[in-house]
């Protein structure tokens, strides 16, 4: 989709494919981690062996939360999915947007798998009543 933008307008509008869409974001993506991640502190360690570890902490965090603002996992996601949904396209063609609460940027892709089973399997479901439906008439 993202390879080539105008082409999937296109087919959206022309109705020639109609995806649905499931977004998910964790509502602490853009919070600042209470642990830093062990390879920020090794990185650390090694690039600055000589400063105590406090204040290596310190320059952590601020890098961290100067790399989750920049970032915007949460706003960004939310963008995607608006500018998504105002794209005109087929019945069938929808985006769901899933803020999953208390996940951050690690735990999010875990809590994300039962989210897109239940998608998944919400549109297998819908398929095999149409064709069911279809068969019967």
């Amino acid at each position: 989709m993202f390879n080539d933008i105008p082409r999937f307008i296109a087919k959206l509008q022309a109705k020639e494919v109609a995806p649905r869409i499931l977004i998910t974001v964790g509502s602490k993506e853009q919070d600042m981690p209470a642990k830093l991640p062990q390879s920020m502190t090794n990185t650390l360690k090694k690039k600055f062996p000589f400063i105590p570890s406090p204040i290596k902490n310190i320059i952590a965090r601020i890098f961290i939360k100067k790399m989750v603002l920049d970032w915007r996992m949460i706003d960004n996601t939310i963008d995607l999915a608006a500018w998504l949904r105002q794209i005109k396209g087929g019945s069938e063609y929808s985006v769901s947007l899933r803020i999953l609460e208390n996940e951050d940027h690690l735990t999010a892709l875990s809590a994300s798998i039962g989210q897109a089973l239940a998608f998944m399997l919400y549109t297998v479901e819908r398929r095999i009543k149409h064709a069911a439906g279809q068969s019967n008439g």
